[in-house]
């Protein structure tokens, strides 16, 4: 008698136990179900781990762009601007004139990029909207500068690029004269140089609010 009590309790202490871890597994998938899932306003489902990757994705372009940005203008400034100052004046020019061409076809829209990444990040995450308003308005605000401070030196030393282009066919003696003024065109690539600053400068600091809002 004593060992069938025994076997039948220790039996339904089985089938209680049974019971509660099942309840148990069924309260966890159904929390699972309402955390791992988010509906979008078209009402589709995806997972947590999608949600957050254009998210990631995006966070990484913006800095990436950002900072490779401000160290190439930065090497313009340091590096480049500094080795034109040292050739002779049409040659200078010349190369002035090669180097802008390159990066005013490719820079102007990669300088835009992270200010519309920044501000969508700054749409999606409004817990984080001060910083990622901060980033995009540092990106964005290099093309009013360019416009405003860089664009009148762009078009001295353009003009000068077409009057080398020009002596270079042979009008020497219509040049000669603004060709003896070196401190005219060293001046205004320096200037250039000195203002370029501005972009790398705001391009680093775009990509390193972006970089602590990340990891905030």
């Amino acid at each position: 008698m004593s060992c069938n009590r025994q076997c039948t309790g220790n039996s339904n202490g089985h089938m209680q136990m049974t019971f509660v871890i099942s309840v148990k597994l069924r309260e966890f998938a159904f929390s699972y179900r309402q955390t791992a899932h988010i509906l979008k306003p078209g009402q589709t489902k995806y997972t947590m781990s999608e949600h957050t990757t254009p998210i990631r994705l995006a966070q990484a372009t913006s800095i990436l762009v950002a900072t490779a940005l401000a160290g190439a203008n930065a090497g313009l400034s340091f590096f480049v601007i500094p080795r034109l100052l040292e050739s002779p004046t049409p040659l200078m020019i010349r190369q002035w004139g090669n180097m802008f061409a390159i990066t005013h076809r490719y820079l102007p829209s990669l300088f835009m990029l992270p200010g519309f990444i920044n501000i969508w990040l700054a749409y999606r995450l409004p817990e984080k909207v001060r910083l990622y308003a901060l980033a995009a308005g540092l990106s964005i605000s290099i093309s009013p500068y360019t416009m405003t401070i860089m664009r009148p030196i762009n078009k001295k030393l353009e003009q000068k690029v077409k009057d080398v282009r020009v002596m270079d066919f042979g009008n020497r003696d219509v040049l000669a004269e603004e060709f003896g003024r070196e401190e005219t065109a060293h001046s205004l690539i320096d200037s250039w140089g000195v203002a370029n600053l501005y972009l790398c400068s705001a391009s680093f600091l775009a990509g390193t609010a972006g970089l602590y809002a990340a990891f905030r």
